[in-house]
């Protein structure tokens, strides 16, 4: 359980973190983009409500198009669902949602790197990668049995 010393009222199970933007999962089934600026003190950015309580979270910049990297947040529900959302850098508004199911279990996330790319396994009943090939984005199962 994590609650922060500046907001008791912050109070969340899971947590991401990359550059300025701290991800917060929630039991109350939300995820809370926050600023870790020294001056805002974990100031609230935005805030998603999700369909299920999440399980796990990573955040990274993947290289989609022309070089650019986005700010991806990767959300893994409890119901085996995975959200991946892309987070804007400068406001931390969350923004173009896709949704996938991935198994009957719960969503773990890991950080990898794929052809020196970042990547994303999410396991739940079956192992999948979220992954770029070709500047485009794919969520692939690693096993098909």
């Amino acid at each position: 359980m994590f609650t922060h010393p500046c907001n008791p009222n912050l109070i969340g199970t899971i947590v991401a973190s990359l550059g300025s933007r701290q991800a917060v999962g929630g039991a109350d089934s939300t995820v809370r983009i926050l600023s870790l600026d020294p001056d805002d003190c974990m100031q609230g950015l935005s805030t998603q409500a999700v369909p299920a309580i999440p399980s796990s979270l990573a955040m990274t910049e993947i290289v989609v198009q022309e070089n650019t990297p986005t700010l991806f947040l990767y959300i893994g529900l409890h119901n085996g669902v995975l959200l991946r959302t892309v987070v804007d850098p400068t406001v931390g508004q969350l923004a173009d949602t896709r949704t996938r199911f991935l198994g009957t279990r719960a969503v773990s996330l890991m950080l990898v790197k794929s052809q020196g790319s970042n990547a994303v396994v999410a396991l739940s009943s079956r192992p999948w990668m979220s992954y770029t090939f070709q500047g485009k984005m794919y969520i692939t199962p690693l096993s098909y049995v």
